[in-house]
């Protein structure tokens, strides 16, 4: 209870520091146990004995990709027009242009963004919205800008008053959840192969 309201009304986030915590105690408590218990080989068998900490090590990068994810998430919102410049975490972006199509059942809304415009690797971003007229039914397609350390999300709104609504979502770490799945997977492999 006392942890719910320090969050409430304090910035520090109690519930990051407790994920960020465990999943650093989980990967440092295996990474020591397999240094200080076993001679490292680099054989097949030294690993399938060492596996259960390779599992657990999954776990911690796994527990701290959620942690920081979804703890330390941050959102951006803007009002800008086609040609526009704005910063997402001190990189430029510019607003190319709103373009629509039709496609075979829907109807395509497309906003074009180009991201980090001062470097010769800008990366174009495209998100919209689609329209479907049989259902009556609008969905958000939301453009994906992928790096090893964060996702960044580009959401297009509605227009008002000539500016669209552009919401940018910053997840850092999002492919540790990935690394740390991928982990286990392995060690599952290694697991089902010593049997």
């Amino acid at each position: 209870m006392l942890v719910l309201i320090q969050s409430y009304f304090l910035d520090f986030n109690t519930w990051g520091f407790i994920g960020l915590l465990l999943g650093f105690w989980i990967i440092l408590a295996s990474t020591v146990a397999i240094l200080s218990s076993y001679k490292i080989r680099p054989t097949i068998n030294f690993i399938q004995i060492i596996n259960p900490h390779i599992a657990h090590i999954g776990v911690g990068i796994a527990i701290v990709g959620i942690t920081c994810s979804s703890v330390f998430q941050n959102e951006l919102n803007f009002n800008v027009n086609e040609g526009d410049e704005f910063n997402v975490n001190g990189k430029k972006v510019i607003f190319e242009k709103i373009e629509t199509t039709n496609e075979i059942n829907f109807q395509a809304l497309r906003g074009k963004f180009l991201y980090d415009i001062e470097k010769n690797k800008s990366k174009r971003i495209e998100a919209g919205k689609n329209y479907y007229p049989v259902s009556k039914m609008i969905t958000s397609e939301a453009g994906i800008l992928h790096q090893w350390n964060r996702d960044i999300y580009f959401i297009l709104g509605d227009q008002k008053n000539n500016e669209w609504f552009v919401k940018v979502l910053i997840n850092p770490f999002v492919s540790f959840i990935w690394l740390g799945v991928v982990i286990m997977m392995y060690s599952g492999l290694i697991a089902v192969t010593r049997k």
